[in-house]
């Protein structure tokens, strides 16, 4: 039922404070998607570049982007960079069978209730942030087509470029 508030969110006129370009990450707690009971905060990865992408298994643009960023985690695995994924799907197996069927990489958090994507401010699916190694916001991605992979890529690129 999480995916039908946000559906009405976005449908209505009350601004929603999100965070931009030069904001710190929030310092949330949430389950891994994979190991329930295990809580991790986007602070635990300090001193990597970190994109940072809510989604959802009901999300079409999401079953698009999510294999091409596994395949991106992939080819940076050897550098400073960690993709981690925020499934916002009500019940979490769902979120956990999607992920299965297309043998993603990264990181995937569970937020259930919202906590994670309400304190980003997150107004539809999928929507990202490229955090610096400081945990610093650098870029707002909202939404997913194929072709936003070459932007995604530079933008990370020169994250992984600066000290």
């Amino acid at each position: 039922m999480r995916h039908l508030l946000l559906a009405s969110l976005l449908l209505t006129a009350l601004p929603v404070l999100a965070l931009d370009a030069g904001d710190s990450a929030p310092k949330v707690s949430v389950q891994r998607l994979s190991e329930p009971g295990v809580a991790q905060t986007l602070g635990e990865f300090k001193g990597k570049v970190v994109f940072v992408d809510f989604w959802a298994s009901w999300c079409g643009p999401c079953r698009k982007s999510l294999p091409m960023l596994a395949q991106l985690q992939n080819d940076l695995t050897d550098r400073d960079f960690v993709l981690v994924g925020v499934n916002i799907d009500d019940d979490p197996q769902l979120g956990r069978d999607f992920l299965q069927a297309i043998a993603s990489a990264g990181v995937h958090l569970s937020d259930p209730e919202g906590k994670l994507s309400d304190a980003f401010g997150v107004k539809g699916m999928p929507t990202s942030y490229l955090l610096d190694r400081s945990g610093t916001i650098r870029w707002v991605h909202e939404g997913f087509a194929p072709a936003d992979m070459t932007e995604i890529r530079s933008r990370i690129e020169a994250q992984l470029q600066t000290p």
